[in-house]
C-alpha cells in the first residue's frame, strides 16, 4: 500500500469527547489522502476505548501510547517518527480542523515546491463563553519577524518533511509556550514560510488556569526563546523581548533603565524598541474592543517592515 500523501499527528491526553471532535475533524477532511496519528500520552480515563472505536471506525488512524507520559513536544516528535507521509500537519486534542483546511494547506506545496511549511488564519473560541473571534495574522512572514513575535500563534501547520530532514522536530527542552514558535521558525529559517488567509483551523481557548495565563511562566519562557536564538537577534530585538519579559512580571519601571543602557551604544535601538513597546501596547489595548485579536501582530509586523527596522 502506498504512502499517505499528509499525516498529522494528534497528541492526546484524559480529553476523550475533545479528542473525538478533533480527530473526527481530521479524519472529515475533504483531502483524504492522509493518515492521522494519534499520542495517547498515558490517558487514565476511557480514552483507549475510545481509540479502538477511531481505528475500527477508520483504518487511517495509529495510536501509540506514551506511558509515561513525554510531555507535549515530546509526544509530537513520536508522531513525526512515525509519520509516513512527506507532508506532516499537527492538531490539538482540543481543538479541530475546518473541512478544507488540508486541502488548501496542500495546495500552497503543490504551487510553489520551494515552500517549506504553511499555516492559515484561525477561529479563536472561547468554551466558557461560546464566543468567537478570528485571528488573522500578517500573511507575508519570514524568518526575520518570527524572531521578534509568534505570528502563527498556534500549533496548527503544515511541514514538507523532504525540505528539512528528519532532524526538524520539536525542540524538548523549550518551556510549552515557546515550543510551537521555535519551531516555525527554524522552518522560516531554511524555507519560505507562508500563510493562507482563510479561517481554516478551530483554536479552543479555555477559562481557568492555564500555563499560557500564567505570566511568570509566560517570562521564563521568553527568556528561554531568547537565550536560544541570541546570537540570530538584532540587539534591538533582544531589548524587546526584555522588556516584555520585564512587563509580565508587572515590572515596567524595569524597560526604562534598560532602553537608556541600550542608548548609550545605540540610541537608534532604543528609539525603535521604545516605538515598537508603544505600539504593542496600544494595539493590544485596541484589539479587544474590535474584537481582533491579530491586530498587534499586524501592527508589529508593519512597524518591522519600516525603514526604521533594526
Amino acid at each position: 500500500m502506498a504512502a499517505p500523501r499528509l499525516s498529522v499527528v494528534l497528541p492526546t491526553r484524559n480529553r476523550p469527547v475533545d479528542l473525538q471532535r478533533a480527530a473526527r475533524s481530521v479524519l472529515a477532511q475533504t483531502f483524504r489522502d492522509l493518515e492521522l496519528i494519534i499520542i495517547d500520552e498515558g490517558s487514565s480515563d476511557e480514552t483507549p476505548e475510545i481509540l479502538a472505536q477511531l481505528c475500527e471506525e477508520d483504518r487511517r488512524v495509529r495510536v501509540i501510547r506514551n506511558d509515561p507520559a513525554v510531555g507535549l513536544p515530546g509526544a509530537r516528535n513520536c508522531g513525526i517518527d512515525a509519520a509516513e507521509g512527506d507532508l506532516v500537519g499537527f492538531c490539538d486534542d482540543d481543538d479541530a480542523w475546518l473541512p478544507d483546511a488540508a486541502q488548501h494547506l496542500v495546495d500552497v506545496f503543490d504551487d510553489d515546491p520551494d515552500v517549506g511549511a504553511v499555516s492559515s488564519w484561525h477561529q479563536v473560541l472561547r468554551t466558557g463563553t461560546g464566543r468567537a473571534v478570528i485571528y488573522r495574522s500578517p500573511t507575508e512572514l519570514d524568518d526575520r519577524l518570527l524572531l521578534w513575535m509568534n505570528f502563527v500563534g498556534i500549533p496548527f501547520g503544515m511541514y514538507r518533511r523532504s525540505s528539512f530532514g528528519p532532524d526538524h522536530r520539536y525542540d524538548t527542552g523549550l518551556a510549552k509556550m515557546t515550543e510551537d514558535w521555535d519551531f516555525w521558525l527554524r522552518s522560516a529559517q531554511q524555507r519560505p514560510f507562508r500563510v493562507v488567509p482563510r479561517v481554516l483551523y478551530l483554536y479552543r481557548q479555555h477559562d481557568g488556569p492555564r500555563i499560557t495565563h500564567d505570566p511568570n511562566r509566560h517570562s521564563d519562557g521568553l527568556l528561554e526563546f531568547v537565550a536560544k536564538h541570541h546570537d540570530e537577534m538584532t540587539p534591538a530585538c533582544r531589548a524587546y523581548h526584555r522588556c516584555v519579559a520585564d512587563q509580565l512580571r508587572g515590572n515596567r519601571e524595569a524597560a526604562g533603565p534598560r532602553l537608556a543602557a541600550l542608548a548609550k551604544t545605540s540610541p537608534a535601538d532604543a528609539a525603535f524598541v521604545s516605538l515598537v513597546l508603544g505600539a504593542s501596547r496600544g494595539a493590544s489595548a485596541l484589539a479587544p474592543r474590535l474584537r481582533d485579536p491579530g491586530l498587534t501582530g499586524r501592527t508589529l509586523a508593519r512597524l518591522l517592515r519600516s525603514p526604521l527596522v533594526r
